[in-house]
């Protein structure tokens, strides 16, 4: 509805979503964000959101004396659809993905070092993955 405000972390990005110069990158990586949403923002396990105005209220005291107040919200989803259809409840099914696919994840990991190590973007850090040695498919990717 036009004026209302976005319910959850889900809906504000779905709302970001209908700008097509933004959906055809978050369609790329808002699964695995998605995947890693049970980790809050110091890596702590959550399986709840949490919020400031509703919910359950949690109180107390900090370590260093500060008290602290905020509510428990609605119940986090880690589900998502990867780009070759491949649906996940959560990263634990979103891994046992990842990791059906060692050599697809191996050259995505050479990828992004060749990007970070050279500072290329786009289609330059592709073309080096795509340049680097990778075993053949009869030999493994680690050890002998």
């Amino acid at each position: 509805n036009a004026g209302e405000k976005p319910k959850s972390l889900r809906d504000r990005l779905e709302a970001h979503r209908t700008n097509p110069s933004c959906s055809s990158c978050h369609m790329m990586f808002e699964p695995m964000g998605f995947a890693l949403e049970n980790f809050d923002v110091m890596g702590a396990w959550r399986d709840r959101y949490r919020g400031m105005e509703k919910g359950d209220k949690i109180t107390g005291i900090d370590p260093a004396g500060h008290p602290y107040a905020y509510f428990v919200g609605h119940p986090v989803d880690a589900s998502g659809k990867l780009r070759n259809g491949k649906a996940f409840r959560d990263v634990h099914e979103l891994k046992a993905h990842l990791a059906a696919e060692p050599r697809v994840l191996a050259r995505n990991l050479l990828g992004q070092l060749a990007l970070y190590a050279t500072g290329f973007t786009g289609g330059a850090a592709r073309w080096m993955a795509r340049a680097l040695p990778m075993p053949e498919a009869s030999q493994p990717l680690v050890g002998g």
